[in-house]
């Protein structure tokens, strides 16, 4: 490649991105698309029944779904996407984690698409384990998604356990529900990869993150009796002797009260 892998880490990512937002404006179109046939449809009755027999049905107005197969084909990744995902996928970069895994093609159509597949999961066996607690930014949002959904459709293989294990160090109050019906529907009483155990240890990592965060977070207030008098003084706590009275303490009363 011609490129370095700084270039074309920044190439791989401009692509996933664009192919995000590609994927959500496909959705609000899909919406769009079928609110337009339903309604069509509803036209087309309502002009029958007015005009007393079957009319000539506006088949044209499946036109906008050829339209719409077009922009779904946008989002199939090009040989020089492939190529470029490829060449990072031989870096020994755990950066390039997060862009690998949205590389991975979930309909492959030929050989390439499959070797794709197989060289960016190689990569991840590797990177993946590298990443630690501190590096939850390497993974984002979307591609935190795409695992969701590998864990859901794919049967149980090396990578699903180090998706498993890379969630128990990042992962967040998100994770619990799929890594739990992985347990559920993936995992069977032969569990020959130890994913059962290694679902149970991520899911302990995050609940005590978690409750440590909320911790973390908690306020915490100074302790009163109702009939706290306001009079009386507090000696530090540093053990018997006379101290001066200008140095005790006198607790702080509510100027509401």
């Amino acid at each position: 490649l011609a490129v370095t892998k700084e270039q074309a880490y920044a190439n791989l990512k401009t692509f996933c991105d664009k192919r995000i937002k590609r994927k959500r404006i496909q959705k609000y179109i899909g919406i769009g698309v079928i609110s337009l046939i339903a309604l069509s449809f509803i036209y087309y009755f309502i002009s029958c029944y007015q005009a007393g027999h079957w009319l000539k049905f506006p088949w044209n107005t499946f036109n906008l779904i050829n339209l719409f197969s077009v922009l779904f084909a946008g989002q199939v990744m090009g040989n020089e996407q492939k190529a470029t995902a490829k060449a990072l996928a031989e870096f020994d970069d755990k950066r390039f984690a997060g862009v690998l895994i949205e590389a991975y093609n979930y309909n492959p159509r030929s050989k390439e698409d499959h070797d794709l597949n197989r060289v960016a999961d190689d990569a991840l066996l590797r990177l993946l384990p590298q990443i630690r607690q501190d590096e939850n930014d390497l993974i984002q949002e979307q591609q935190f998604e795409i695992i969701y959904y590998r864990l859901r459709k794919e049967d149980p293989s090396p990578v699903t356990l180090e998706f498993v294990k890379c969630l128990g160090v990042i992962g967040g109050e998100d994770c619990i529900a799929p890594l739990q019906k992985l347990l559920r529907e993936k995992v069977n009483d032969e569990d020959k990869l130890g994913i059962r155990s290694a679902v149970d240890d991520a899911i302990a990592l995050v609940n005590a993150r978690l409750a440590k965060l909320k911790e973390s977070q908690t306020l915490l207030r100074a302790s009163s009796t109702d009939n706290s008098d306001g009079n009386t003084l507090l000696r530090p706590h540093t053990g018997p002797g006379n101290t001066p009275e200008d140095q005790l303490l006198r607790p702080i009363m509510n100027e509401t009260e």
